[in-house]
C-alpha cells in the first residue's frame, strides 16, 4: 500500500506499519489479538466524541475507562473509524479480525 510499509512480527500475529504522513516518527500495530483500534495522542483525531464510557484491559492486566472515539487520517486515502482514545497507552494499534 503506497505510503505505508509493513514489517512482520510475534510469529505473523501482528504487524508494523510506519506511515509517511505525519504520523511518520511513530508506527501503528496492526494486530489481530486487540479488540478495538487505539491511540495515544489526541492531536492525531480527525474527530474526536464523547461516548459512555467503557472499560478496556490493557496487556499489563489494569483496566482503564475510555470515554472519546473518533476518526484518524492516516493517509490522504487512508483513514480509520472508531479508533480509541488512550492516553495512557504507549502504542497505536489497528485492529484486524481473525
Amino acid at each position: 500500500m503506497k505510503g505505508i510499509r509493513f514489517s512482520s512480527s510475534n510469529g505473523g500475529n501482528s504487524c508494523y506499519a510506519n506511515l509517511d504522513s505525519k504520523h511518520a516518527d511513530t508506527g501503528w500495530i496492526v494486530d489481530i489479538g486487540t479488540t478495538h483500534h487505539t491511540c495515544f495522542d489526541l492531536k492525531w483525531f480527525s474527530n474526536c466524541t464523547k461516548i459512555e464510557p467503557i472499560s478496556v484491559n490493557l496487556p499489563n492486566g489494569n483496566t482503564i475507562e475510555v470515554n472519546c472515539k473518533g476518526q484518524i487520517r492516516l493517509t490522504r486515502e487512508l483513514s480509520i473509524d472508531n479508533v480509541l482514545y488512550l492516553p495512557q497507552f504507549a502504542v497505536n494499534l489497528i485492529l484486524v479480525p481473525s
